[in-house]
């Protein structure tokens, strides 16, 4: 077998690779646990079931600002599943200062096989790994570009691209961030193209055109490929002593056909054809710019980013040594970049020899031009520190990455470089979907009755044979205003649970005033009842924090049942089969100045 097609074929695994792994991400990852998936969600399903962009208001409110294909693209693709009873709910016990996983709460509606809006939504997901399918393949192309397509480099870089756990993660839910990776990497690929000569002619640079007014309807970062287009247009011009007013015409026409529509729309609905009147109107501006001292931790947040960091709210981090071991390997990977005695240089990477330095260069501009926006958007918007926000740019950051380990190694051992590099890749993302994410949203384990500890007041309430209350326990019955303590509940099932109930917590004073209350799942947020099974025990800790109004004595910590969405309440029985109300006291709280 040829070298190439021998390479070609490893390329295909790691494709494939991809696909299963990103997959079982798309699985793991529970619905709407993903940076903004929520609006992207509700955004294509407006799309999709309407025929009509979503009005500000709206459910995809955070997102209206966004221009559209992406969700029209996944939105058309599952208009015709009905939603049916598939409802969105969020978490009441999720907190960023606890490191609470989900932002949302997942029932049975979410559970294999889909069906309603679980459907749409996993169906989403697919095609958003489709299209991460086609970047980590245009990628694996600009590195043949860039590299002699003999080397084992390009490779190397597809495989880098492809099971980086957070591309895996993003690419793995509803997210527009997909598209742009997608069209940015075959725009870099084209115009790398163009610019050794591998392309030419009005064709191609139509084509390029093409992508760049599909860029305008995908994300607003993606006119930052239009001055880089410019740049492509001046330097094959010169190269090749063509015309470049015909080149430039070639280019600027069907980019300004294609974008027009969207420009247009929005100058005469927002009066900008950007649309930034709506995008400052929907999303968290800054209070002020960021400071000098502010950009480290900032930079630091959007490299954790870039490997791997989780949850709805992007809060969930990797342990600590594992970013600081990829710290260590980035900085390896920036020192073989830099020229010096003892670094081997970029043209030792058998790089195409006439092309090499000028592509690079190439390529480097159009990192800086990302970096120029997303410091531009740091300072105009708040949680700008995600990585995804520079993935018009993904393709030549792991170029560059790939090439900076390559250079400490000889040439003739890159090809066991790039084994080493993709097995140690795909080994990464696994452990982190089965080691760290999986368990991260895994349901509260299933106890036994005689796991209820001596401490807890045990009860054996009986909430309308759904539910029995086996015991509890305050860490803290003392507490100033402002304070907090927790309420640990032991709850069994009595039956298959069908129904998602909701306990509802409250505390009232004497006079019979509620100073504080919580409307949530038994769990805690864990997970909900309808997947609870007969028999299963579950330990559920309350968080209880106080006003700092709240005045001192003595209050009673009531609890009760419902449905979610109804206030019917569980009739409650005690353990002799007395019915007690629907409301039961399960402790008190004392209140100190």
């Amino acid at each position: 077998m040829a070298v190439g097609s021998r390479k070609m074929r490893a390329t295909y695994f790691i494709i494939l690779g991809y696909v299963v792994l990103a997959l079982a991400y798309s699985i793991v990852n529970p619905l709407g646990e993903a940076p903004d998936e929520v609006s992207h969600y509700a955004y294509a399903r407006y799309v999709g079931r309407e025929r009509a962009l979503p009005p500000p208001e709206g459910a995809a409110r955070g997102e209206v600002f966004q221009p559209p294909l992406y969700y029209a693209l996944v939105g058309l693709a599952t208009g015709w599943i009905e939603e049916g009873d598939f409802t969105i709910k969020a978490n009441n016990d999720f907190s960023l200062a606890e490191k609470t996983p989900n932002v949302l709460l997942h029932t049975r509606q979410e559970a294999f096989p889909y069906r309603g809006g679980a459907l749409a939504w996993h169906l989403m997901r697919a095609l958003s790994v489709a299209m991460g399918a086609v970047t980590v393949w245009s990628v694996f192309a600009l590195a043949r570009v860039v590299f002699a397509p003999n080397t084992a480099l390009p490779m190397a870089v597809a495989a880098f691209t492809a099971f980086t756990p957070e591309f895996l993660f993003i690419t793995s839910a509803v997210n527009n961030d997909n598209l742009t990776a997608m069209l940015s990497a075959l725009t870099l690929l084209w115009l790398a193209c163009l610019i050794i000569g591998a392309s030419a002619g009005a064709r191609a640079w139509i084509g390029v055109g093409v992508l760049l007014g599909l860029g305008v309807w995908t994300k607003m970062s993606m006119l930052a490929f239009v001055p880089l287009a410019g740049v492509a247009v001046l330097i094959v011009a010169k190269r090749r002593n063509e015309s470049l007013a015909r080149l430039s015409a070639w280019l600027a026409l069907p980019a300004l056909v294609v974008a027009a529509p969207w420009l247009v729309r929005n100058w005469l609905t927002y009066g900008d054809p950007l649309g930034w009147a709506v995008m400052r109107q929907v999303t968290d501006a800054v209070v002020a710019p960021m400071g000098l001292a502010e950009y480290p931790a900032w930079l630091w947040s959007f490299f954790q980013s870039f490997w791997g960091r989780f949850g709805g709210a992007v809060h969930v981090q990797m342990p600590a040594p594992v970013y600081i071991a990829l710290a260590v390997l980035t900085l390896i990977a920036i020192a073989g970049l830099l020229p010096s005695s003892f670094v081997l240089r970029l043209s030792s990477f058998v790089l195409r020899p006439s092309s090499s330095r000028l592509l690079t260069q190439f390529l480097a501009l159009h990192v800086a031009l990302i970096a120029l926006l997303l410091i531009v958007w740091a300072n105009t918007n708040q949680g700008t520190d995600q990585a995804r926000l520079a993935y018009p740019a993904l393709a030549a950051i792991n170029i560059f990455f790939v090439a900076g380990l390559a250079a400490w190694i000889p040439a003739h051992r890159h090809e066991w470089f790039a084994r080493a590099l993709g097995g140690g890749m795909f080994a990464f993302g696994a452990i982190v979907l089965f080691g760290f994410l999986q368990p991260l949203y895994s349901p509260p384990p299933r106890l036994s009755p005689n796991d209820v500890p001596h401490s807890a007041r045990k009860s054996g309430f009986d909430f309308g044979g759904q539910l029995r209350l086996l015991g509890w326990e305050i860490e803290r019955d003392t507490l100033a205003p402002g304070e907090t303590t927790y309420l640990t509940m032991y709850w069994q099932a009595l039956t298959d649970l069908r129904e998602d109930y909701w306990l509802f917590l409250r505390l009232k004073s004497a006079n019979d005033d509620d100073v504080w209350s919580k409307d949530g799942t038994p769990s805690a947020g864990r997970d909900s009842t309808d997947l609870w099974r007969e028999g299963d025990v579950i330990a559920a800790r309350h968080r209880i924090t106080l006003g700092d109004e709240v005045a001192p004595g003595r209050y009673r910590l009531l609890a009760g049942v419902h449905r979610f969405g109804a206030w019917e309440w569980l009739p409650i029985f005690d353990a002799n089969g007395r019915a007690v109300g629907d409301v039961v006291m399960v402790g008190e709280v004392m209140i100190e100045r």
